[in-house]
C-alpha cells in the first residue's frame, strides 16, 4: 500500500468503527453472487457492531464526553469496559 492509501485507511477507521464488518459483508455478497440469504450471519454481526457503537455514542453524549465516537486507539478498552458493565448484552 502506498502512504496515501494507508492514510486514507486510517481516516476511514477513525470514522467507521465497523469498517471491518462492513468489508466482510461486502466480501460475503461478492463471494455468494449477491445472495443475501447466505450472508445473514455476517450482516447480523455488522448490525450488532453498529448498534454497539451507537450505544457508546449515546452514553458519551449523556455523560458529556467528547468526541462522541472514541478514537480508534481507545476502542478496544471501551469494548472491554462495556463487556464488564453489560455482560448479558454482549
Amino acid at each position: 500500500m502506498t502512504s496515501r492509501r494507508l492514510e486514507q485507511q486510517k481516516i476511514l477507521e477513525e470514522q467507521n468503527p465497523c469498517l471491518k464488518e462492513q468489508k466482510l459483508s461486502l466480501e460475503c455478497l461478492d463471494a455468494n453472487s449477491y445472495d443475501g440469504e447466505k450472508c445473514q450471519l455476517v450482516f447480523q454481526n455488522y448490525k450488532n457492531c453498529n448498534a454497539f457503537w451507537l450505544k457508546v455514542q449515546r452514553d458519551r453524549r449523556r455523560e458529556g464526553i467528547r468526541p462522541l465516537l472514541p478514537p480508534a486507539a481507545e476502542r478496544e478498552a471501551i469494548k472491554a469496559e462495556y463487556r464488564k458493565r453489560y455482560p448479558k448484552e454482549m
